[in-house]
């Protein structure tokens, strides 16, 4: 990551600026020395620095962490100080993980909700195959995406070229959690298992939830997946 333009001890530096959140979060992990904690954090959004803010007793054992990073480390692999190996592994790493655990499943579930039969033609077959051959300083030169680029162009002739910047499909989670959510959100501090239980703390929660509410601070990262795991948990139970 150091070789990517931005050495760590400039990273550090960067805590001090007033940059935005993401920046702010990119600029952490490149402080950061391991690799393996780097990409769980990139994930996660550091929630795990936050844990003594929202987690019960059940949470606060730093075990879990040891657990979720040898896994992690096993399904990335690479061969020391080879930048190539590095970013083919944490492209493996995003294809039997993040793909079909987090936006793979989000846009079938929305799209079903509609009735929607959604495609995605990125990933067939023999295009993930022939993809998987090529050697990843070609896909990520030129800023990325280079054979797609320029493989439009040649059926583009005479269209100026635009680089718009990436835009994500982010769930709002933020306006939710102050909005149609918050009761949901305060039924679950009151009353959810996961409090009753020690898996989060009720206190803590509610003094996040009450910096959220106020706008004093962005907590959504650390609310929405406590309210997802606090719903989720009830429904086990057949709360």
């Amino acid at each position: 990551f150091e070789r990517i333009g931005m050495p760590r001890r400039l990273a550090t530096a960067a805590l001090g600026l007033p940059i935005g959140r993401r920046a702010q979060l990119a600029a952490r992990l490149l402080s950061e020395p391991d690799t393996v904690e780097r990409r769980v954090d990139w994930v996660t959004a550091r929630r795990r620095h936050h844990r003594d803010g929202f987690a019960g007793p059940r949470l606060r054992d730093g075990e879990h962490d040891v657990a979720l990073f040898r896994h992690v480390a096993a399904r990335m692999t690479w061969a020391s100080g080879d930048d190539g190996a590095l970013a083919a592994s944490l492209m493996h790493f995003d294809q039997v993980q993040w793909l079909p655990d987090d936006v793979l499943v989000k846009a079938d579930r929305a799209s079903m909700l509609v009735g929607l039969e959604l495609r995605t033609p990125y990933l067939h077959r023999e295009l993930v195959e022939f993809a998987m051959t090529v050697p990843p300083r070609v896909h990520l030169m030129d800023g990325g995406k280079a054979i797609l680029r320029r493989l439009l162009a040649g059926h583009m002739s005479g269209v100026a070229p635009h680089r718009r910047p990436k835009t994500a499909f982010r769930v709002p989670s933020a306006d939710w959690l102050r909005g149609p959510l918050a009761a949901v959100m305060e039924e679950q501090v009151r009353s959810g298992r996961a409090y009753d239980e020690g898996w989060l703390d009720a206190d803590s929660v509610r003094g996040l939830l009450g910096e959220h509410h106020q706008g004093h601070a962005d907590w959504s990262h650390v609310l929405w997946p406590a309210l997802a795991f606090g719903l989720w948990l009830d429904g086990l139970h057949g709360a």
